[in-house]
């Protein structure tokens, strides 16, 4: 008998199961298509200008990973093997701690947004080792390249605008409503200079490599763009990453790609490339002197972020935690650097810090496991793949430029990450999983899933009743799915309408424009991606990928939901800074409807009932009164600001602003003859007051409401005390360090002057006019004090006048429209 003829499974790219193939088919489009978008997308409606990449990531992320379990269902037990764990065991097992990480979170709405990054980011990088095979890692490369040029193009554009515009002439370069947002500083689709240089660094790397392969001289004038834009995005970081990532290269180039060639050059080779790594290298010295404030406030910041690793160094804070305890731990002299105390800060300008901090060691180690991999794996494979050039002479087949291209970018961007926070933010960020996956995937030179044999296993014979059953129960999941899906266009479509708002006939240029765009992109998109469902939902005869279908559309609503909030947000921005109280808290109840932990919204409610302070019993839905119950303003104040707080405990100037409350609280009990309420708000007060200047020992108003309590309870010693502590700041702990103002010296001077230190009065106000000569509440008081000296008596002092301490946090680039 003869032998049967074995086949082997490799390489086998149709299934046999045509819903496997058009699966993969959405997959090997839709990634490439959503990096391009993410590159691309700006939406200035929104008060967070990247808020349209974040809702990118999370949407177009949890379409992928849809895409792929649904794939996943449907080949079953074949999907994986034994030995595909070589490849993805790194990532995999950094996407479970990252899971396990968030788990264990205290305040999980505030991680939500870090840990569906980090999931999205490890899910691109299994997903393009196990599904992309040589032909869609050539389209994703040309897709990527694509969207690459449009970006460095427009930012190109930006250069023009800030060197070359004459709005004399009405020449302007740049249409669009956030032109010099960061003066001459170029930033691209990318809201943000550094975020733009992390882009530039990393596609540099892609763009020469690409010009190595093809040598199509169409690159150069890219190539040239692309270091322009990065230079004039005068990020310090970047170009220490480029100094690295170009070293990195060279070498690479030289030993793999020249071999004889570099043995008979080698000294000219090094020389040209440590002079561009020293020219790079100066560069940064030169931007560093020119803002040493940026660089004073890494270092401050990472020291802040070593003693938090120090407080959990094994397991780490959990995932997204760094700026909900970060706070506890900020140096006064950040509050030097900012000029502000009302401003948040999201993350430790160090990559490898915060993946300590989120992650503890093991996390950490885990991240720094799959990186060396991804560094291993491809310099191995390139050693492979060139080994024949020693031999032959013949160019390095095109994977090997490829290669050289996505590995050298992934270390320029992992150097950048040292004293940048890029990764953190999805514009660069979503190249933490892809580089490393393409990587894994062409040192491979094949897909995982080109590896298995496409055999399904022989099913047991049902009767036929029963497969008429689960046949009805199919199809009425394929109609529940594909209706579920339906509703879901219809209803983003007409949720965009309303963010749209305005009419097009209404708007100037820049709008008109953006108005368009928006609306051809959005639709496209949504379109495109609903027929595919619908057409995979058709195919699918299983259940579980229609149910992972069905299942994708609450965190699809969630997820939309963040983005309205966002948009919300805005408007209520808008709406507060024209003083049309009413509309701003209106919207900003539409914020924490759709995303509960926007604890911005929270803050800025509290702040106005707080100010307002209407004692009026009533009941204002308009102003979150529900059940019909009537409510006074410290009533909502004090909802508003528990509620923030169950979210960010340590949110901005929170605690101050609740002490500030219980003295309101305290003045209207007294004048209501109720002292001993009174008294109760007054230590009440206190404790906040207290817990405030524990995280910020600069802010002068925490000093003056303090002593005025102290003063109150007769306790002089210890409100001269804080007027003091407020001038020689023992808080900062620093020699020689005062933070002598004419306001603090004028609040020194009146509680002096009530304590009849008419000596020290004087003094003080004599050195508020040294430091301000032309302040007239000190050179009134000075009169004052003089009189009293002269004839032991005297006009009463005037009172200073005292600006608005706080207010909601505004940081970044936000474009506000009516």
């Amino acid at each position: 008998m003869a032998k049967e003829k074995t086949v082997f499974p490799a390489l086998q790219t149709v299934s046999a199961n045509p819903a496997v193939d058009y699966a993969r088919k959405a997959i090997h489009w839709w990634l490439p298509v959503l990096y391009a978008l993410i590159s691309n997308a700006f939406y200035l409606r929104t008060y967070d200008s990247a808020q349209v990449k974040i809702t990118l990531v999370q949407m177009g992320g949890l379409v992928l990973v849809t895409l792929w379990t649904c794939l996943l269902s449907l080949e079953g037990k074949k999907a994986f093997r034994r030995g595909d764990m070589v490849f993805l065991a790194p990532f995999l097992i950094y996407l479970g701690y990252i899971v396990l990480s968030f788990i264990n979170v205290p305040y999980k709405w505030l991680s939500v947004d870090d840990f569906v990054r980090y999931f999205v980011y490890m899910a691109v990088a299994l997903i393009v080792i196990r599904e992309f095979d040589e032909a869609a890692i050539a389209r994703l490369t040309k897709i990527l390249v694509i969207g690459a040029v449009i970006t460095v193009l427009y930012g190109v554009v930006q250069i023009a605008d800030t060197r070359l515009s004459s709005p004399e002439l009405g020449i302007m370069w740049d249409p669009f409503r956030w032109r010099s947002a960061f003066g001459p500083r170029v930033f691209s689709t990318y809201g943000n200079p550094n975020f733009f240089a992390d882009f530039t660094l990393i596609f540099f790397f892609i763009f020469v490599a690409q010009y190595l392969k093809t040598r199509n001289f169409l690159y150069i004038p890219i190539i040239i763009a692309d270091l322009a834009c990065l230079y004039c995005t005068e990020t310090k970081g970047a170009w220490l990453g480029f100094a690295i990532g170009f070293g990195i290269f060279i070498a690479i180039y030289s030993v793999f790609f020249l071999r004889d060639y570099y043995e008979r050059h080698k000294w000219k080779i090094n020389a040209a490339a440590a002079a561009v790594v020293i020219g790079c290298l100066i560069a940064v010295a030169v931007f560093a002197a020119r803002r040493m404030q940026s660089v004073n406030f890494r270092v401050f910041t990472w020291l802040s972020s070593w003693e938090m690793i120090e407080s959990k160094p094994l397991t780490g804070t959990g995932v997204g935690c760094f700026k909900v305890i970060y706070p506890s731990f900020r140096r006064p002299q950040i509050f030097h650097i900012e000029g502000k105390h009302n401003t948040e800060t999201d993350h430790a300008e160090n990559e490898y810090l915060e993946q300590w901090i989120d992650n503890g060691a093991i996390g950490f180690g885990i991240f720094l496991w799959f990186a060396l991999f991804t560094l291993v794996t491809g310099l191995r494979s390139l050693g492979e793949s060139t080994r024949v050039l020693a031999r032959t002479g013949m160019r390095a087949p095109p994977q090997a430029y490829d290669l050289l291209g996505y590995l050298t970018a992934f270390t320029a961007m992992m150097s950048h990450g040292i004293c940048d926070v890029s990764l953190r933010f999805v514009s660069s960020g979503i190249y933490l999983g892809l580089l490393p996956g393409l990587v894994i995937a062409i040192a491979r030179g094949h897909a995982l899933y080109e590896l298995h044999a496409d055999v399904a296993p022989a099913a047991k014979p049902a009767k036929e009743e029963e497969n008429k059953a689960a046949g009805y129960a199919i199809t009425a999941l394929q109609i529940a799915a594909g209706a579920a899906i339906i509703w879901f266009l219809w209803k983003i479509f007409r949720d965009f309408a309303v963010l749209q708002d305005r009419r097009y006939e209404d708007m100037a240029t820049p709008d008109f424009l953006q108005w368009h765009v928006a609306w051809f992109v959005f639709g496209s998109v949504c379109l495109w991606l609903a027929w595919m469902f619908l057409r995979l939902t058709r195919l699918s005869r299983k259940a579980l990928p229609l149910l992972l279908m069905l299942a994708m559309i609450y965190p699809l609503l969630v997820f939309w939901g963040f983005f309205r909030a966002n948009v919300n947000h805005n408007l209520a921005i808008y709406y507060s800074r024209n003083k049309d109280w009413d509309r701003a808290l209106h919207y900003y109840w539409l914020v924490n409807k759709d995303d509960p932990a926007f604890v911005m919204a929270y803050y800025f409610r509290g702040n106005v009932y707080k100010d307002r302070f209407d004692m009026t019993p009533q009941y204002r839905p308009e102003w979150g009164d529900s059940g019909n119950v009537a409510r006074t303003d410290y009533e909502r104040a004090t909802a508003e600001y528990t509620a923030l707080l169950k979210y960010a405990p340590n949110y901005v100037q929170t605690h101050y602003q609740v002490g500030e409350l219980y003295m309101k609280m305290y003045d209207y009990q007294l004048s209501h003859g109720n002292a001993a309420q009174a008294s109760k708000y007054l230590d009440m007060a206190l404790g906040k007051l207290n817990l405030y200047h524990d995280m910020d020992p600069v802010f002068p108003y925490t000093y003056y409401h303090r002593a005025r309590i102290y003063e109150v309870r007769g306790e002089f010693d210890k409100a001269a005390r804080e007027y003091e502590e407020n001038i020689n700041a023992p808080g900062c702990a620093t020699k020689g360090h005062k933070h002598e103002t004419p306001e603090a010296y004028i609040y020194m001077g009146l509680f002096k002057a009530q304590r009849r230190r008419l000596d020290e009065s004087e003094a003080a106000f004599k050195r508020a006019l040294e430091l301000d000569p032309n302040n007239q509440v000190a050179k009134t008081n000075y009169q004052v004090v003089e009189n009293m000296k002269r004839l032991g008596g005297g006009a009463p002092l005037s009172q200073p006048s005292r600006p608005k301490p706080a207010a909601p946090v505004d940081e970044g680039v936000h474009i506000t429209l009516p």
